[in-house]
């Protein structure tokens, strides 16, 4: 993974106070938009909200809207806003969006079953994501998990906890082995480990979060076991698959290690104008090295992997439109958004 200096904090907080329009361009002409679009991302600082910080700025600085980015507990949170119009996209991860869009798990009990409609604008590159405990903290692999206070849950954002049962598991572990916490979100939850109030956590492997704990006591990460028999079980909670990382990929990485990896989507509601999806799928689509420098969260969001025929849930029509006119939605992308279609629904 490219790795790129960049002022995280500084873009979160300008970005939520004066709206990413403080750093707009000159915007090319991609035809009539909204002039305000709101984009849904997880929690202040998190890696979703500095991902959504990144693709609005994308939007923003290329084409004729300003993008806001709401930044709340997680999907369960912005989600429901899509119906009610006051969010228009946003940005999930793969579980998330599966559950969401099927009215299942937290989002089931949200709109009395039933499934929220939205579809994927474009799929980003995959997440990495390792168990996180403080340098000093005597935890050195996932055998001293047991016992300890580990963050196994995370009010609000289902898919964060289900990493947090898929970490567990993919060292052979449940909830009974360990000490539970419930902590409402990743960056609370370093927070907890700076204060001597939790022992592990996950993180992604650049969060401008590390830096604090990093200062107090050192950031230790806990890679995953990739055997066929942890994956498995890993799985049972979040599908994911085991990726190597390196120091290249992150400064408190000192050997190779793997994390788990897995999809987000930036998607939109269905109810959007399909133009003005189309024309926010082009703006990022066309300015794709753009977001490759906007942060170090989307690096690896390359443009040959907007479109995907292993994604959880269907593409929006709007963005379809804008692939369809550049040759790249192919025939099996089609039987894929068919096959979603028909199953979800």
């Amino acid at each position: 993974m490219k790795k790129i200096k960049y002022l995280i904090v500084l873009t979160v907080i300008c970005s939520m106070i004066f709206g990413i329009s403080s750093f707009a361009g000159e915007a090319q002409d991609y035809g009539t938009l909204p002039g305000i679009v709101s984009m849904g991302s997880g929690s202040m600082g998190s890696t979703n909200n500095i991902c959504a910080v990144a693709v609005a700025s994308v939007i923003t600085n290329n084409a004729d809207t300003n993008v806001k980015v709401v930044a709340t507990s997680g999907s369960t949170e912005w989600v429901p806003m899509m119906q009610t119009e006051e969010i228009d996209v946003g940005v999930i991860a793969n579980y998330d969006g599966l559950m969401a869009f099927s009215g299942k798990g937290s989002f089931e009990a949200l709109n009395n079953g039933e499934g929220y409609e939205f579809g994927i604008i474009a799929c980003g590159s995959a997440q990495y994501v390792v168990s996180l405990t403080s340098a000093n903290s005597g935890i050195e692999t996932g055998d001293d998990f047991a016992g300890k206070r580990y963050a196994n849950e995370y009010p609000g954002n289902d898919s964060v906890t289900a990493i947090a049962k898929a970490l567990l598991a993919n060292h052979g572990f449940t909830e009974e082995d360990i000490s539970p916490v419930a902590i409402e979100s990743i960056p609370n939850a370093i927070d907890a480990l700076i204060e001597g109030r939790l022992d592990i956590c996950q993180s992604a492997l650049k969060v401008s979060k590390l830096y604090d704990l990093d200062a107090a006591k050192g950031v230790k990460f806990i890679g995953v076991d990739p055997s066929e028999e942890a994956m498995a079980r890993t799985n049972e909670f979040y599908p994911s698959y085991a990726v190597e990382v390196t120091p290249e990929d992150s400064p408190w990485i000192t050997e190779p290690i793997y994390a788990l990896a897995y999809d987000n989507y930036v998607v939109a509601r269905t109810n959007l104008d399909n133009e003005a999806v189309y024309q926010i799928t082009k703006a990022l689509y066309e300015n794709n090295a753009e977001l490759l420098e906007a942060s170090e969260a989307t690096t690896e969001w390359f443009a040959d992997n907007y479109v995907s025929v292993n994604t959880a849930i269907p593409y929006h029509e709007g963005a379809i439109r804008y692939y369809q006119e550049i040759g790249i939605w192919t025939e099996e992308a089609q039987a894929h958004q068919e096959q979603l279609l028909a199953s979800l629904r």
